[in-house]
């Protein structure tokens, strides 16, 4: 199985957005967030030619990268996954996955820090921790041997976003 982690591009300003009166989960993308979303997608429609299941945090900000990822896989389907909301920790995540049919190789996920980075450190090393830091809109790949279980994968690639950004340019 594959698994492509994607943390979700910039959104609005926390402080600025709570004054709306709405709560955070509701907190959209900027414009410049979305800008970075479609060039991350470009690229990793480059590097990742299939994907089977794409799965997002039920945030907002997580949902519309989500989105904008799926327009390059042909307008893939989005399954909202509560594991990866802020907080609910990366067993949960692994719990998900390895709850996924074996038809699944190829999975994205999009969510939020530290959940995500900590989700890599489980998934390599048995131990959630953050081995690594995900850049908004920045990913990584990790492919585990068979089923998802802690300490079961290898971290292939991590690139963020200005990384992917220079991926993009290339493609074009």
């Amino acid at each position: 199985m594959n698994v492509l982690i994607i943390r979700h591009a910039e959104a609005e300003d926390r402080e600025i957005f709570a004054q709306t009166g709405e709560p955070d989960h509701k907190r959209p993308l900027t414009e410049e967030g979305r800008k970075a979303a479609r060039r991350t997608a470009r690229a990793l429609a480059e590097m990742v030619e299939r994907i089977d299941l794409l799965a997002s945090s039920p945030f907002v900000r997580a949902l519309e990268t989500a989105r904008i990822v799926s327009r390059q896989y042909q307008d893939l389907d989005i399954r909202q996954a509560e594991c990866l909301a802020p907080g609910q920790g990366p067993a949960k995540i692994i719990d998900w996955l390895s709850a996924q049919p074996p038809a699944m190789r190829s999975i994205v996920l999009v969510g939020h820090e530290p959940d995500l980075s900590q989700l890599v450190g489980l998934s390599i090393a048995e131990r959630a921790y953050s081995p690594v830091k995900l850049s908004k809109a920045g990913a990584c790949l990790i492919e585990f041997g068979g089923e998802a279980r802690p300490g079961g994968g290898v971290l292939h690639w991590l690139l963020t976003a200005a990384q992917l950004e220079l991926i993009a340019r290339g493609v074009r």
